[in-house]
C-alpha cells in the first residue's frame, strides 16, 4: 500500500505525510494530534504581568533572571589561600579553573586549603534535626545522638518527641544545642573551621562524606583534623 500521499493533519493545521507522522515517537505524535496546552487561554492580566517581568530584565541589561553567586540565596561563601569569596563561581573565575574543580578542591584534594565557610557562632545546623533532645537520661546534641544511646533508630526519637510511643511526653526538644551527657559512640571533632560536635555535624557543614572527615580524624591529616 502507497502511504507517500497519505497526510496526516496536526493540532496545528500542518499536515505531514504518514510515512513522517510514522516515524515519531508515540510522544511526539501525541504531543502533536493533542497538545497539552490546547484550548488553554491565558488571560491578560497574565500576559501584561510576564510582559512587565520580562522587560525589567532586559531594562537591566540581563535578559532572563540571574541567580548565581551571591544571587542564589544558597550559595556559600568560600575560604581559600587568598582570601574569602562569595560563591564557588567567584572562585573558579578567580583561579582561572571550572567549577567542578573547585568542588574537588573543597570535597577531595584540598580540603585544608578550600572549604566552605561559616557565620560566626554557627558551627551546628540550624535544624529539627541538629538541636538538643531533653530524655529521662539527660541531654543530648541530636535526636541521631540520642537515638544511638537508646539502642533504637532516628524516627523512633522523632516519634516519642511528637508524642506517640512507649516514651510518648518524655523526651523533647532543648532551647540550646549544649548537651549534659555525651553518648559514648558521638565524639568531637576538629576541622579547619573549627570544633564540631560531632563528625556528622561537621559532615554537614563541610559537605564531605562523614566516612572521609573521620579517617581524616583519625590520621590527623596535615595536623588540622583531629578528635578532641
Amino acid at each position: 500500500m502507497d502511504t507517500t500521499m497519505h497526510m496526516v493533519t496536526l493540532a496545528n493545521g500542518n499536515q505531514v505525510s504518514w510515512d513522517e507522522f510514522s516515524n515519531w515517537t508515540p510522544k511526539k505524535q501525541n504531543n502533536a494530534m493533542n497538545p497539552p496546552a490546547k484550548g488553554n487561554r491565558m488571560t491578560l492580566e497574565k500576559c501584561i504581568e510576564i510582559s512587565k517581568r520580562q522587560r525589567s530584565f532586559y531594562s537591566n541589561g540581563d535578559p532572563r533572571p540571574r541567580r548565581i553567586g551571591s544571587a542564589n540565596k544558597s550559595s556559600k561563601s568560600v575560604i581559600t589561600p587568598n582570601g574569602e569569596f562569595e560563591s564557588i563561581n567567584a572562585v573558579a573565575i578567580h583561579y582561572a579553573v571550572s567549577r567542578e574543580e573547585v568542588f574537588k578542591w573543597i570535597r577531595k584534594t584540598k580540603p585544608t586549603e578550600f572549604y566552605f565557610s561559616i557565620p560566626t557562632g554557627n558551627t551546628t545546623q540550624i535544624s529539627k534535626s541538629r538541636r538538643a533532645v531533653m530524655t529521662p537520661k539527660g541531654r543530648f546534641p541530636t535526636m541521631s545522638a540520642a537515638a544511638i544511646h537508646f539502642g533504637v533508630d532516628y524516627q523512633t526519637i522523632k516519634a516519642w518527641i511528637n508524642g506517640t510511643g512507649r516514651y510518648a511526653g518524655e523526651f523533647y526538644f532543648c532551647e540550646s544545642d549544649t548537651s549534659d551527657i555525651k553518648c559514648k559512640n558521638t565524639k568531637r571533632v576538629m576541622t579547619p573551621v573549627g570544633p564540631f560536635e560531632s563528625i556528622r555535624a561537621a559532615s554537614n557543614i563541610l559537605e564531605i562524606a562523614e566516612g572521609k572527615i573521620s579517617r581524616w580524624a583519625k590520621r590527623k591529616k596535615d595536623g588540622v583534623y583531629y578528635f578532641i
